[in-house]
This record gives C-alpha cells, sequence and structure tokens, in this order.
C-alpha cells in the first residue's frame, strides 16, 4: 500500500504543476493554508485523540493562553477559515504544524495523502512567488 500512496501524491504532484504552470495566480494560497491547517487538526484529533490545544503546545508553533481560567489557542483558531486568517499568515507556523503531525500519521489514511498533497503544494507556491514570502 505505501507504492499505492506515494504513487497518489506523485499524481497529485504532477497535476498541480501542470495547474501551475497554466497560471500561478489561480492558486488560492490563503485557501490552501486553512486547508492544511484543518486537515492538520482533524488528523491530530483522530490519531492522537487529543485537542487542539495539546497540538498547539505539542508543536511549539502556536501560543496557549489562558482565559476565564480555561487554555485558549486563539492565533491557531484564526488559522481554521479564511475569513479569520490574517492578512499576513505565518505560513512557516503552518508548514511546521503539518510536519508535526505527519510524523506520526499513517501514510495510507486518505486524509493523510491529502494533507501531504497540500502540504507539497504550499511548498511549491512558496518557491514559485519567492517576492511574496519575504
Amino acid at each position: 500500500m505505501i507504492g499505492f500512496t506515494l504513487l497518489a501524491c506523485v499524481i497529485g504532484l504532477v497535476l498541480y504543476r501542470k495547474h501551475a504552470n497554466n497560471n500561478t495566480s489561480d492558486v488560492d494560497y490563503r485557501q490552501l493554508l486553512v486547508d492544511i491547517m484543518c486537515l492538520s487538526l482533524q488528523i491530530w484529533e483522530q490519531k492522537q485523540g487529543q485537542t487542539r490545544i495539546e497540538l498547539a503546545e505539542q508543536s511549539k508553533m502556536w501560543k496557549v493562553s489562558i482565559d476565564d481560567g480555561r487554555l485558549r489557542v486563539r492565533t491557531f483558531e484564526r488559522y481554521l477559515s479564511e475569513a479569520t486568517l490574517p492578512k499576513k499568515p505565518r505560513w512557516r507556523n503552518v508548514l511546521n504544524t503539518a510536519k508535526h503531525v505527519l510524523k506520526d500519521a499513517d501514510g495510507e489514511n486518505v486524509l493523510v495523502i491529502e494533507l501531504i498533497q497540500k502540504k507539497e503544494q504550499l511548498q511549491m507556491f512558496i518557491k514559485s512567488e519567492p517576492d511574496l514570502f519575504k
């Protein structure tokens, strides 16, 4: 099955490159960040059985604060919707969160495959538009 997983990732990458070469501006960078964070959280909750607070703490990418006696991850939560995503999102935090989730993930899970593809799309977009990410 690992061969199938690799094949699916390669096919997704080839299709993305074809699309990206035709029109890079069509790639919705902001939605891609949101998708990566939502997939990362979904995989984390399924695999680890833990919440976004544990993900924020263990990935060391997001600040956890106490508000009215309970733990909150406000910045993390802003990345779960395009409407609340900051104007200048921290794409490195998003990538590192995905990498943290993927290091213990099952490579045959459909969500994991999708996360890998989206992470690679983001990395390719960053390389293709370096002026946007300085």
